[in-house]
């Protein structure tokens, strides 16, 4: 019957293993330093690491406050009432659609459609296929549009353009 005790004793530990470095010399397990440097005021000193307590060579992260009540996020099932509503305005129509043939708004919102579709393939899958990639466009381009504060319509051109760039 157990008891709470281990029925078998624990078998017996081996010497730690002799490392080797990549030309067959021996190592030591352990090798303590002591490090000797001069200052410009005192003169040479030493120091080790049980002598000197350890910091940290990155500054500590400070934590942003805590966000009050009106500011915290909104539930992105209600409307946003700030968009601004617009529609992609082509200035050249000849030939392939490129973004340098859109407006202003629309060039800075595809620009970010683009790297959120880019994030998409990275992040998400590298090879999808049309549905998805479909829906993909559909998706940076809505962020795109929330994050520029408007609302464009997706065209087929405009879809072409961030899936395909």
């Amino acid at each position: 019957m157990f008891r709470g005790m281990d029925p078998l004793p624990p078998p017996p530990r081996s010497p730690s293993p002799i490392l080797q470095d990549i030309n067959g010399h021996r190592m030591p397990n352990r090798i303590s330093l002591k490090l000797r440097h001069t200052n410009a005021n005192t003169g040479p000193s030493t120091s080790s690491p049980a002598q000197r307590p350890r910091r940290s060579l990155s500054p500590r992260p400070r934590r942003s406050a805590s966000p009050q009540t009106g500011e915290k996020r909104r539930n992105p099932s209600l409307p946003r009432l700030d968009l601004r509503v617009m529609q992609a305005q082509r200035l050249n129509n000849g030939g392939r659609a490129k973004a340098k043939d859109y407006d202003d708004m629309t060039q800075e919102a595809l620009g970010v459609a683009i790297l959120l579709f880019r994030v998409f393939v990275v992040v998400r899958w590298a090879f999808p296929d049309h549905k998805q990639e479909l829906e993909w466009v559909r998706e940076s381009w809505r962020i795109a549009c929330e994050r520029l504060g408007v609302s464009m319509e997706l065209t087929p051109a405009l879809s072409k353009l961030v899936s395909v760039s």
